[in-house]
């Protein structure tokens, strides 16, 4: 006979303690399939993890320029973006791989004491590298907005590229001809799977069958055994992660001169891992 007394009395706990969703869906679901008396519910998590090594790699690369109007600054950066599509062209990297991400024009300012400057106007590493690089071109202090009104000098132009690299053996060489092209930001990579199906169904098998053992693992402490699966909750799942080192091609090292080898990337592996929910009836022996 099943035990209606023991769905009613975890319903009552529900009231009084808190509980995950996958608990309520658990204690709804024991509502209508309650199980038998004197067996009890185990809960807990599985947990499974693959790694592959990645076969797609997406980073940025743009170009900054300065000029006296927009309109220059616009046509020398323009200039310079064909360069860089060109160079990713020859590259191997197909138009579909080749997206633009940002383009910004923004104004030069200086104060009315005739003390010029580059306004601040974003504190993240790359932006504080080419107001520095723009600065000392230009004989321009940098600093704060003053209280002046001010007036604009210059503009700056900033164009950039979202890129995915296949080739994977040849990123170095592409970050290479990048910077040849006039390229002074460059940024990633992101590594990925482009099709990571098969890897993910292999570590969610992982997760149910990890949290199996478990499940006959405290059975047996407890004197039980594992009669049957209640739930499954798969809202738990997590996706990729790299476990190789973020490669970061930061501004100074797009602006270095000399090269005396191709660049370096290590493209590592990724882990592929699933985290899942599951209910199980357990009996005494």
């Amino acid at each position: 006979m099943k035990n209606l007394f023991l769905a009613a009395a975890a319903g009552l706990a529900i009231l009084s303690v808190p509980a995950s969703a996958q608990s309520v869906q658990g204690l709804g679901i024991l509502a209508l399939d309650p199980v038998d008396e004197g067996n009890t519910v185990l809960t807990l998590n599985g947990e499974g993890e693959v790694r592959r090594a990645p076969d797609l790699a997406t980073f940025s690369a743009g170009v900054t320029t300065v000029g006296a109007s927009a309109e220059e600054a616009l046509r020398q950066n323009a200039r310079t973006m064909q360069s860089l599509i060109a160079a990713v062209k020859r590259r191997g990297i197909a138009d579909k791989d080749i997206q633009t991400s940002d383009i910004s024009i923004r104004p030069i300012m200086s104060n009315d004491r005739g003390e010029e400057y580059l306004a601040i106007e974003s504190y993240n590493a790359v932006e504080a590298a080419v107001m520095e690089v723009e600065a000392a071109a230009m004989e321009m202090p940098v600093g704060p907005r003053k209280k002046e009104p001010p007036k604009i000098v210059g503009y700056r132009v900033t164009n950039a590229l979202t890129l995915r690299q296949r080739k994977l053996g040849d990123f170095g060489e592409t970050i290479d001809a990048l910077v040849g092209a006039g390229a002074n930001t460059v940024d990633g990579p992101n590594f990925m799977i482009e099709n990571s199906r098969d890897a993910e169904n292999e570590a969610r098998t992982k997760a149910i069958a990890d949290a199996r053992s478990r499940a006959e693992l405290y059975a047996a402490a407890a004197g039980m055994r594992v009669v049957r699966i209640i739930m499954i909750d798969e809202g738990r799942t997590s996706g990729l992660t790299s476990r190789a080192p973020r490669n970061q091609f930061g501004f100074y090292q797009a602006m270095a001169e000399d090269y005396d080898s191709p660049t370096s990337v290590s493209p590592g592996e990724l882990n592929i891992s699933s985290r899942v929910g599951l209910m199980f009836e357990l009996a005494p022996e």
